[in-house]
């Protein structure tokens, strides 16, 4: 639990102008004050994006839950940058597992965590991209929508493939959607009151 007027004098960097303002909105409040609001109504309010920088920008210490929360996140994306990380960046590929593995076996301390650099940038980046999944499901999706397409056109058949484009569309969101819950799910293990 955090106040508004927490994550508003917030000495590292303040929340940005338009999800505050729909913040304080919800909360029927014009300025910040000693309103308590919860990690889960932040995720209904703003999202998890927002919610994850109010976690790691005004929820001061509790390093060692934020680095588990990361980890979990990170954790089911990994397959995705391990694909894409054979072709564009072998040299690092096991970078992040590496991290998330330190991190789960309780063996960071900050002399790992500085040889690690990399390993956390991408982990980051893994966890970023965890509500970006459906993004790389959906190129996935809608290249065999496109594949698909561009047969039915040959065959004069467009219906087939504005069906098959919905699908793909439809599949994508889905994933999208899951993605989305179990990051929540994630956040408010650690963060839940």
């Amino acid at each position: 639990m955090i106040t508004l007027k927490q994550i508003r004098d917030n000495k590292y960097q303040k929340p940005c102008e338009d999800s505050w303002s729909r913040l304080l909105k919800s909360c029927g409040k014009t300025k910040a004050d000693d309103t308590v609001v919860t990690c889960e109504y932040l995720l209904d309010t703003l999202g998890i994006d927002d919610t994850m920088w109010v976690i790691s920008n005004c929820i001061h210490g509790k390093k060692v839950k934020k680095r588990h929360m990361v980890a979990d996140i990170a954790g089911r994306v990994l397959h995705i940058w391990e694909d894409w990380a054979k072709d564009h960046k072998p040299k690092h590929l096991d970078a992040p597992r590496k991290a998330v593995d330190a991190v789960r076996n309780g063996k960071v301390n900050d002399e790992i965590l500085r040889g690690v650099d990399a390993a956390w940038e991408a982990a980051w980046d893994a966890a970023y991209a965890a509500s970006r999944t459906a993004d790389y499901a959906a190129s996935r999706a809608l290249d065999a929508a496109d594949a698909a397409r561009a047969a039915s056109y040959a065959t004069h058949n467009s219906d087939a493939a504005w069906a098959a484009n919905a699908a793909a569309e439809a599949d994508a969101g889905a994933g999208y959607d899951a993605e989305r819950v179990e990051q929540k799910k994630i956040i408010l293990t650690y963060f839940g009151e």
